[in-house]
């Protein structure tokens, strides 16, 4: 994230784009498509239309709320149109430009990135601390659990250490 200048507003709503891809793991279509008024900042909500135009919200958590507030209050306050993250002039960030600011920033940082590992790896990072596959699933908008496994990139290592969490002989106490 260093290699962003926070001081402008490419650079820190590009900054913002990066945290709301990786806590929300939006789809990069939800993301350039949000508005405005689907977002919540008390309640830690926003509100997108996934795949099929099918609606959920979707909670963040609080530095990616703090972030998004300083973002909307600072940098997006006056510029024209609903947009969340748009062009200096409000006009839409396509597909493709988002896919070039993240794989960009990647780039700048030494790593291969795309808007879609960001969501495969933040998946893996929210089931590696604990989350419910359950939860996960309605917050990736999947309608079947086993596409949400299909996002998750787990090896034996995380296997073990995870039943060594929750082993129900480790419970026991002899």
């Amino acid at each position: 994230m260093g290699t962003l200048n926070k001081n402008t507003f490419e650079g820190y709503r590009n900054l913002t784009m990066l945290m709301v891809f990786w806590d929300a793991m939006i789809r990069k279509e939800e993301l350039i498509t949000l508005t405005l008024e689907h977002i919540d900042l008390r309640a830690g909500l926003i509100k997108v239309y996934g795949k099929g135009r099918k609606e959920r919200q979707v909670p963040m958590g609080a530095r990616a709320i703090k972030m998004l507030h300083f973002y909307l209050n600072r940098w997006r306050e006056s510029i024209k149109g609903d947009l969340v993250f748009c062009q200096r002039d409000g006009d839409q960030i396509t597909s493709r430009h988002c896919h070039k600011i993240v794989q960009d920033i990647g780039h700048k940082a030494g790593i291969d990135l795309y808007p879609h590992l960001i969501r495969h790896s933040a998946a893996t990072f929210f089931i590696r601390q604990g989350g419910s596959p359950v939860i996960l699933q309605k917050i990736l908008g999947h309608t079947s659990l086993v596409v949400t496994q299909n996002y998750l990139h787990m090896d034996t290592k995380d296997m073990v250490d995870m039943y060594n969490r929750f082993s129900p002989s480790n419970a026991i106490r002899i």
